[in-house]
């Protein structure tokens, strides 16, 4: 739609000096907009003026973060936003200036240079943990008991000759979908001239042993 946000800017008339033309990835974290995916500044994400969606001055407290590699997709999770790369994974958090009122200020932390993910559509958030595909494995990013702690952890390695097909074909067109009903992480692969009858996926449900696995035939999903 074209409604106006706190600003008075709308999808048609927003901009500033802290947006990016032609961003492919767009959330909402700590009521700023972000977006990020633009070709020529991978490896920045902006984020918009507070409680203003399509406000993207700097003077009203829009800015940039750069991460360091070009960003293959974002996500919010647990008061963070988790920023993806092909091979490293960073994490946005915020802190707040003595203004009145207060300002968020948003900085870069690094999680791991060694695992990344290959797959945009890959990452969903599913029972309390984000899940990712990753050049080895669908991986989840989790909390431990220690606060502000990650780890990193695989859940795929019952399926493991069917991921590293998935993953080392770069034809590939990888979607994926939760179903929250039945505790289900469903990934859908198929190039884009491949017949739906042929078209593969995986299931992962749930359990609480962890994630048991199936495969789908004949289901296509290109995004």
């Amino acid at each position: 739609g074209t409604s106006p946000d706190d600003s008075g800017h709308s999808s048609q008339t927003g901009g500033g000096d802290q947006c990016l033309a032609s961003p492919s990835l767009v959330g909402v974290f700590e009521n700023h907009l972000f977006i990020g995916g633009n070709v020529l500044t991978e490896a920045i994400i902006a984020h918009s003026a507070p409680n203003a969606w399509y406000d993207f001055k700097a003077t009203a407290g829009a800015g940039q973060v750069s991460v360091g590699f070009d960003v293959v997709q974002f996500k919010p999770f647990r008061d963070n936003l988790f920023v993806f790369g092909s091979n490293g994974i960073k994490k946005i958090v915020t802190s707040r200036t003595n203004d009145d009122p207060p300002a968020t200020i948003f900085t870069e932390e690094n999680v791991t240079n060694n695992v990344g993910c290959i797959a945009r559509d890959s990452v969903v958030e599913i029972a309390g943990d984000l899940l990712f595909l990753a050049p080895d494995g669908l991986r989840t990013v989790a909390g431990t008991a220690r606060i502000g702690d990650v780890e990193l952890s695989s859940v795929s390695r019952q399926i493991q000759d069917i991921i590293k097909d998935i993953s080392t074909n770069s034809a590939n067109i990888i979607t994926s979908a939760v179903l929250r009903s039945k505790s289900q992480y469903r990934l859908f692969y198929s190039t884009s001239g491949e017949s739906p009858l042929t078209s593969k996926g995986i299931i992962g449900t749930l359990t609480p042993n962890g994630f048991e696995w199936s495969e789908t035939l004949g289901i296509q999903a290109l995004g």
